[in-house]
């Protein structure tokens, strides 16, 4: 402890206080990012006065990749600050702390951000997540791990593939011994579930084993399902002697109270036993008439009876371990399999990583780590200090304590009220138990390493950054007004986070500003079922109006709810209203319709029996628009009518009727034909772009482009991962965690921003709308309680957790700990405004503790501020797929189709590929081309007339200036369907381009009408032009089927 030392890096410099460790508790708002980063810059900067302070042996830890990126653009931001002396500030706080020349400070920011940009990849800022898969890379082998082991975030796939593997051993026949712990299980599962019957217990196993792989994945430890049935039997036995003992005594009985026991225990239904009461008042014998003798017999039985307590409080725990038995066996059976599974495929969860690397790091030398690391790191920068789980504090003190043991330093950034991950394991006594050892509250030390037991200290920063003055007041009104005055009662007993004693002060901006208002609604029963007449909802609807009208615009509004199922029900009622909206649970693109519509085809594409699929897609916005976008009318009662007419026949496919039916049979052709054709030979990218390109989806939904664009994104990511089929790609659509298809809103959208609370961390908005609606927390009656390293697993309710002192603190603990979060994420979704807060809080009573905190109120003043004129929106950004990944199609845009028009179509494209077989013809004429005419498939498979197409070729290429095209030219180079890319990007297809030593020569060749070209060539020769500038370019369009040349100018 040395919190009378002076701790500015000043001052750290001054008396080379290294090792030492720096806790900084940094309430909402007050700028630990900017804390953070600074830290980052001077310790780059401090050469000859910081130890090891090369950026490679520098590693800061955040949260979130996003708050990873946000850092590094801190760094460098202020890094440039300082280089061009553009935030004087800054660069005189820096200076006074490093105590560095201010021209010498220029040219070392200057220096060290070309450093971080030629080593970006020694610029370590990542979540714990990569660092850790980082080592674990690095120590593969030492970790029995294959080189090229891949990391998921979600256990979902290895786990429903190790189940389904599991049951599949089960039956007659198959397995004996696992065919036999199921059948108990199921057994024993329907014993708990009564009066209920588990159907489907595959559900339950998933259920249950994902949430025991989430716990022993963040405790250090494994899960120990102990079998109390002989010590619950030896209870029982108790229980009925000294029943039968007070039965048995000459008094009168309480006749319905004993029959009802006597049943219960002849039928061993311990789960009467233990909601039976154990009192003075409960004794199943009755005083009698008052007689001394009785009096005495009756006080005997009384003692006998509450001697039962105990007892019972042992056959309340041994039940509560009893009835999680059932999963033990499965479960360790499910856990083989799963390691198997996880070998066989070199797949692991980002949590099991953790823990094996926490086992190495505690078994290995550092130094080895580092080793394979190929750097070593003395200081570490840790945000969030407060989320930290357990196995991640494990894993990381090996190479913390070998830091602080040399010239090293720990900066640790977090704030207990902001602690609302407790749902993940996150554990806030982390942070709580250092502080405490930091500052002698406690006298042991469990958290605080002893190298730097002299040289720790806390820090707080008291200025708040983000909000007006009037929210700060509205927030210390809240938390330390009224949530103290309902300390100590049923509602809230302990203040373990620091909610009632903060202290933030604004800037001297912020002062007098700001505004602030609590609108309570109590919902009625009859309400719950009429969302769109929720009071709240035109109240919320009030606000936005009322913002906007003041100049705000929608980005500048935040509303927050607790559940995405809420901001569903939100955006509902936003977008009724005509107000633009976004929420993070909408930005899934499997949420938008034209994604759904591309994934109904691919379950086509996959299954042509799939009629319901097909019939989705012909019948919708994807079919329409690309038809249309042909000329083409599409009759959609006749597409109703086809389909009726399948169903009632019954006969074949739907897409067979399809393609057969003589409305439809050119539009099988013209779309699908190539796709059913491609599909199951064509990587799974190939073919989503084929499809895109063939129902030009691009062009027909610009509005969309940002969801496609993430479409094939998402497509390359799973082909990376080997997922290569139609089938990967559907299963992962059908995983509802996946985070794979979300997208990320850009910040210059314009739409009012939807989010829950946890999404909302660490950001902040001009305008805040909370939604609070009153709910109870999600009932679970599993709980566990961590020995050493065995993590029990109990069964516990509130009543049993009375019957038992063991059971009462395990379940005190959930309680206080969802207090705890609970009342944090009510302060975290209050801190989150600059101007104005509104707190929209839906009661089922009044007097409960949302009623409390939150009473009807309304300070400061509303603010105006200036319209902005100017679009915020950008037009949605033109995307161009690549050629050649399917078929041309030489359609035009605004024609209307006809068989004779798509008969020529298939036409030209017989000339064009005869013609991409030549590159120069010799000798006479006639002869070549009986050569070439006899060996083109194009001629020798087509349905049209061969001879007329030899006879148009022929006289084609006999026409003077069409020959010459074709003539061997010394140094001529000739390019057949060559593609070019301009500089935007723009890709083009060019028929014929012939390159000569001063001259460049383009050829379209075109058949049927004669039509105005010269557009598509100038766009050509523009190319051509700046690819050889110094040579002149000609351009032609060539009528194959007219021997017609048009010079293009």
């Amino acid at each position: 402890m040395s919190n009378n030392i002076p701790h500015s890096l000043k001052e750290i410099i001054k008396h080379h206080k290294f090792p030492h460790l720096l806790l900084l508790e940094a309430s909402a708002g007050s700028g630990k990012t900017e804390a953070l980063a600074k830290r980052y810059v001077w310790f780059i900067l401090a050469e000859g006065k910081v130890p090891h302070n090369d950026i490679s042996n520098i590693l800061a830890i955040t949260f979130t990749k996003k708050a990873a990126r946000e850092m590094k653009q801190r760094i460098l931001e202020q890094l440039k600050k300082l280089a061009l002396n553009k935030d004087v500030a800054i660069f005189e706080e820096t200076v006074e702390q490093l105590g560095i020349p201010p021209e010498e400070l220029q040219s070392l920011a200057e220096a060290n951000v070309s450093r971080i940009i030629e080593r970006y990849s020694d610029f370590q800022i990542q979540t714990i997540d990569s660092f850790m898969a980082r080592v674990a890379r690095s120590a593969a082998l030492e970790l029995d791990l294959r080189p090229d082991f891949e990391i998921t975030m979600t256990y979902g796939e290895l786990q429903h593939y190790s189940i389904a593997l599991m049951l599949r051993q089960v039956g007659s026949g198959r397995n004996r011994e696992i065919t036999a712990m199921i059948d108990q299980f199921l057994d024993l599962l329907n014993q708990l579930a009564r009066p209920n019957f588990i159907w489907n217990p595959e559900l339950e196993l998933e259920k249950k084993f994902s949430e025991f792989l989430g716990v022993e994945s963040k405790e250090i430890g494994n899960l120990v399902f102990e079998d109390r049935r002989n010590e619950i039997q030896q209870c029982r036995e108790t229980i009925s002697q000294i029943y039968e003992a007070v039965k048995a005594l000459p008094l009168p009985k309480k006749e319905k109270y004993v029959e009802k026991f006597d049943n219960d225990l002849k039928r061993g239904n311990i789960g009467e036993i233990l909601r039976r009461t154990y009192s003075q008042h409960t004794v199943p014998v009755r005083k009698g008439k008052g007689s001394e003798d009785e009096t005495e017999l009756y006080e005997n039985a009384e003692r006998e009876w509450l001697g039962l307590i105990p007892v019972v409080g042992r056959l309340a725990t041994f039940d509560s371990l009893s009835r999680c038995h059932a999963y033990g066996e499965v479960y360790r059976e499910f856990k083989s399999m799963l390691q198997s599974v996880k070998l066989r495929t070199g797949v692991h969860h980002i949590s099991d990583i953790s823990k094996i690397l926490n086992q190495y790091l505690n078994e290995a030398i550092v130094p080895e780590i580092y080793l394979g690391l190929g750097q070593r790191l003395y200081h570490f920068l840790i945000d969030e200090f407060q989320d930290t789980d357990p196995v991640q504090w494990a894993s990381l003190s090996p190479l913390l304590y070998e830091s602080l043991a040399k010239d090293g330093s720990l900066f640790l950034v977090g704030d207990l009220k902001q602690a609302i991950y407790m749902f993940r394991r996150a554990d806030y006594r982390i942070m709580r138990g250092l502080v405490q050892e930091i500052k002698g509250e406690i006298s042991s030390y469990q958290w605080l390493p002893p190298s730097v037991r002299n040289s720790a200290w806390v820090d707080t920063l008291g200025k708040n950054y983000r909000s007006g003055e009037v929210i700060l007041q509205y927030v210390e009104e809240v938390f330390k007004n009224n949530l103290k005055d309902v300390l100590g009662k049923k509602e809230f007993q302990r203040d373990l986070t620091g909610l009632t004693d903060f202290v933030q002060d604004p800037t001297p901006k912020m002062k007098g500003k700001g505004y602030a208002r609590t609108m309570p609604f109590v919902r009625r029963a009859k309400e719950e079922d009429e969302a769109d007449a929720a009071p709240e909802r035109k109240a919320l609807l009030g606000i936005i109006n009322d913002v906007l009208n003041r100049g705000y615009r929608h980005r500048d509004i935040g509303v927050l709810a607790a559940k995405n199922r809420e901001l569903a029900m939100i955006v509902d009622w936003l977008i009724t209203a005509n107000i633009r909206a976004s929420a993070s649970s909408s930005l899934d693109i499997r949420k938008r319709k034209v994604i759904s519509e591309i994934v109904e085809l691919l379950k086509f594409l996959e299954s042509p029996v799939d009629d319901l699929a097909f019939a989705n897609f012909i019948l919708g916005d994807v079919m329409a628009r690309a038809v249309a976008s042909r000329g083409i009318k599409l009759n959609s009662k006749e597409l109703h009518q086809m389909i009726l007419d399948k169903g009632n026949t019954g006969r074949g496919y739907l897409y067979q009727t399809f393609r057969k039916h003589a409305e439809s049979n050119t539009l099988w052709e013209g779309y699908f034909e190539n796709l059913y054709q491609k599909t199951g030979y064509y990587p799974l990218y190939d073919l989503v772009s084929m499809a895109l390109r063939a129902f030009r989806i691009f062009d027909n939904f610009p509005e969309e482009s940002g969801s496609l664009v993430k479409l094939l994104e998402a497509v390359n990511i799973l082909e990376s991962k080997g997922k290569n089929s139609i089938q990967d790609f559907l299963e992962e659509t059908a995983d509802e965690k996946t985070e794979l298809f979300n997208l990320e809103l850009p910040e210059y959208a314009d739409a009012v921003r939807l989010m829950t609370f946890h999404k909302a961390k660490g950001l902040g908005f001009p305008v805040v709308i909370n939604m609070i609606y009153e709910s109870r927390p999600p009932s679970n009656s599993t709980y566990y309680d961590k020995e050493g390293e065995k993590i029990r697993v109990h069964y516990i309710t509130k009543d049993l957790a009375k019957k038992s002192p063991d059971l009462a603190k395990i379940y005190e603990r959930r309680v206080i700990d969802n207090q705890i979060q609970h009342l944090n994420t009510l302060y975290v979704m209050c801190t989150r405004a600059k101007w104005e807060l509104y707190n929209l809080v839906v009661l089922s009573k009044q007097n409960g503790l949302l009623g409390t905190l939150f009473k009807e109120r309304e300070l400061g003043q509303k603010t105006e501020k200036e319209k902005q004129d100017e679009p915020l929106l950008p037009s949605p950004t033109s995307v161009k797929l690549k050629h050649g990944t399917e078929r041309d199609k030489e359609w035009g845009r605004d024609e209307g189709w006809s068989y004779t028009r798509w008969v020529d179509a298939k036409r030209g494209e017989v000339y064009h590929k005869i013609l991409e077989t030549i590159e120069f013809l010799s000798g006479p004429s006639g002869k070549k081309m009986t050569d070439i005419m006899d060996r083109c498939p194009a001629i020798t498979q087509t349905p049209f007339d061969s001879e007329q197409i030899r006879s148009d070729i022929e006289s084609f290429l006999s026409y003077s200036e069409v020959r010459g095209w074709f003539e061997p030219v010394p140094g001529r180079i000739v390019f057949r369907e060559k593609e070019y890319v301009d500089k935007s990007g723009n890709l083009y297809r060019m028929d014929r381009v012939i390159i000569d030593e001063d001259e460049v020569t383009v050829i379209d060749f075109k058949t049927g009408e004669l039509k105005d070209y010269s557009e598509q060539l100038k766009k050509y020769m523009h190319v051509l032009g700046e690819i050889y500038p110094d040579r002149k370019v000609n351009g032609y369009v060539a009528y194959v089927d007219s021997s017609r040349v048009e010079e293009i100018k």
